[in-house]
């Protein structure tokens, strides 16, 4: 079960307390453990002067669901108890200034749904009305020179400094388009990684063309307890929507490549999020959706590299001419850890994603590997979970390959989740997806081979640490790799699998014929039913020929209602009730006989309260050679016949014998 925490912000509830209970406070004093730090940089008053308050409720919102998220943990890295600490409740109070919009159900659902997916948490909000709230001014530093004069961006990119978001940045440059760059960070030295990778991109940029935000938000002095911190993006993408609007744009955009933004699991074990959605498509679809009800216009969060691979990605910046900022950049999630050795760790996933990457793309000159504290393919892993890390994400890469897309789908079921959030045709975006991964485990797998075959000797195998990913990828592949089908691409069709297991089945599709000369109705060839039965398919077969005369869809099928069923056949509503349940018992009876097996109710007479009744939408109308060599005179066919066959003196639309 999970456990909760009270997360009161502000002003909210001063004299609670207790265990699970966190006080946060954008406006707490300077160095006590409530205090959220939330500073804004190179705004100028002018840009500000018009931000509507509701803007900046968002700002605090996400500020103090990211300080909440990093000071909970999550049960430590151990995952005890089968994670059954890793979701967490944490229930927000917070005040706002716009406490009418915020207290609104379909944008309190919406902040609810965006964040309990993006983190795998389950979250509460309460909203009350700040009592005396800071202006905006007050919460940024406005020293700052601001945009440049007259400066509107194309663009307003979401900047984190590494590769993905370097690439995009420098593609739009290269092609003269201004771009607003807006930055979190959450340690000094990724705030002079980013300011460095900013002012190479500005010099090489016509002049005005780069602005830079960075956005820093700390915790007093409590350390974090959770490094997952999955609401980061909330954060990221809350700063680069604010932003957007104080330049009156509806549009921030991630550069993430797709096989991150998708993220699926290296392995079975991966818990909850840890398989992180910072980009994924629900994720962004979300955020688009709030922003709007935030904005009251549209306002679209995208990822235009979403269809790259890593080494995709980086051929885009080499194209772009920036190639040599790679080594610059930065893209390790362990920030403690490399911020203290100097280095990038080289044992976290986005390591491993980022050095195949450049591996793959052949631009190995322009990221030293002295920049990694692990060589990706022949340093030692020490610790048996970051082997485990390392050899389970090749191991699940080269498996695309090697998979059909059936099983590819088969065994990721939450691509569903992905391919609803995509602009396009379902199928063809499925079809993409698979080749995305594909290509990205193609790129993996070289990598991997072009390692090993350069081990010609017996020396250089053994001098290798026996926990390095070569020697790890040397056992595992110790045999041949097999093409990974689902099973159901290997089974006979299910038909043939019920006549070899004589398992009785209902023939399909199922197919009516209505004999008129001797007034009797066909089903499936051989249950036969007599008049009663006759008369009132006669009705139903009417009705649905008039619908595909009018070239509607098997949804579209309409009801005859009661009443008038009733009226054609000359019998009151209780009497049709009557004949319909004797119609359907024959049905059944002629279904157990030739078939063993009875159909339901509505197999062939389907019935809808209110609605009335209708020939089953998946039934088809017979045409003669449904009826075998019987002698029964005329039979309808799929063109339309009038009610009364029998009165309609010989005019027929078709005729069988």
């Amino acid at each position: 079960m999970a456990e909760q925490f009270s997360i009161l912000c502000g002003e909210a509830a001063p004299d609670q307390c207790g265990e699970g209970v966190i006080r946060l406070d954008v406006d707490g004093a300077e160095g006590t453990a409530e205090r959220v730090n939330l500073k804004v940089d190179h705004i100028s008053c002018k840009m500000v002067a018009t931000v509507p308050g509701r803007l900046v409720d968002l700002l605090e919102i996400a500020a103090y669901v990211y300080a909440a998220d990093q000071l909970v943990t999550r049960g430590g890295p151990k995952m005890r108890g089968m994670g059954q600490a890793w979701r967490r409740t944490l229930d927000f109070s917070i005040p706002v200034r716009d406490v009418a919009f915020w207290q609104c159900p379909e944008v309190r659902d919406c902040l609810i749904q965006t964040l309990s997916f993006l983190s795998d948490d389950y979250y509460e909000f309460q909203f009350m009305g700040a009592t005396n709230p800071r202006r905006i001014d007050e919460r940024l530093d406005l020293s700052g020179e601001g945009a440049p004069r007259g400066f509107s961006p194309d663009h307003v990119i979401l900047f984190s400094g590494g590769l993905d978001s370097l690439a995009g940045a420098a593609s739009l440059l290269q092609s003269d388009e201004k771009v607003a760059l807006i930055s979190h960070h959450a340690s000094s030295a990724i705030q002079a990684r980013q300011r460095d990778l900013v002012e190479e991109l500005r010099r090489r940029a016509p002049p005005g063309h780069v602005f830079h935000v960075p956005v820093r938000v700390t915790r007093g002095l409590d350390p974090p307890r959770s490094f997952t911190q999955r609401t980061r993006s909330f954060l990221f993408a809350s700063l680069a929507m604010v932003v957007a609007r104080l330049f009156d744009q509806s549009r921030a955009v991630f550069f993430e490549n797709g096989v991150v933004s998708v993220n699926l699991p290296i392995a079975e074990h991966v818990v909850g999020s840890r398989a992180t959605r910072t980009t994924h498509p629900k994720v962004l679809a979300d955020y688009s959706r709030l922003f709007s009800l935030i904005a009251e216009t549209e306002f679209t969060v995208a990822n235009p590299y979403f269809w790259d691979t890593k080494a995709e990605v980086l051929r885009r910046l080499a194209d772009a001419g920036a190639a040599d900022l790679i080594g610059r950049s930065f893209s390790c999630s362990h920030v403690r850890l490399s911020v203290a050795k100097g280095q990038q760790c080289g044992i976290c996933t986005q390591c491993l994603d980022r050095r195949f990457g450049v591996l793959t793309a052949r631009l190995e000159e322009h990221d030293p590997q002295d920049g990694y504290a692990v060589d990706l393919l022949t340093g030692a892993r020490t610790d048996p979970q970051e082997a485990a890390v390392a050899e389970s994400f090749v191991l699940s890469a080269t498996r695309y390959p090697e998979m059909s897309d059936t099983a590819f789908f088969a065994r990721y079921g939450g691509l569903l989740r992905v391919l609803r959030h995509l602009p396009g045709d379902m199928n063809e975006n499925a079809a993409r997806l698979f080749e995305l991964h594909r290509r990205h485990g193609l790129g993996v797998r070289n990598v991997v081979d072009g390692a090993l075959g350069r081990l010609s000797s017996l020396s250089s195998v053994s001098s290798l640490p026996p926990t390095c990913l070569l020697s790890l990828m040397r056992s595992s592949f110790g045999t041949p790799a097999l093409r990974v089908v689902d099973p159901t691409e290997t089974e006979p069709p299910v038909a043939k699998q019920a006549t070899v297991r004589d398992v009785p089945t209902i023939p399909r599709p199922l197919v009516v014929c209505l004999a008129h000369e001797i007034r009797k109705v066909i089903i499936a060839d051989d249950v036969e039913l007599g008049a009663s039965a006759y008369s009132l398919l006669c009705e139903l077969v009417d009705r649905r020929l008039g619908d595909l005369s009018a070239r509607r869809s098997t949804d579209e099928f309409e009801f005859l209602p009661t009443r008038r069923l009733a009226a054609s056949l000359n019998i009151d509503e209780s009497a049709l009730r009557k004949r319909i349940a004797r119609v359907r018992k024959d049905i059944r009876d002629g279904f157990e006989r030739a078939f063993r097996i009875q159909p339901t109710n509505d197999e062939v007479i389907e019935s809808v309260k209110w609605s009335g009744y209708r020939l089953n939408a998946y039934t088809q109308i017979g045409s003669v050679p449904h009826i075998g060599a019987r002698d029964l005179g005329d039979v309808t066919t799929l063109a339309r016949v009038s009610r009364h066959p029998k009165k309609d003196d010989g005019n027929q639309s078709s005729h069988g014998g």
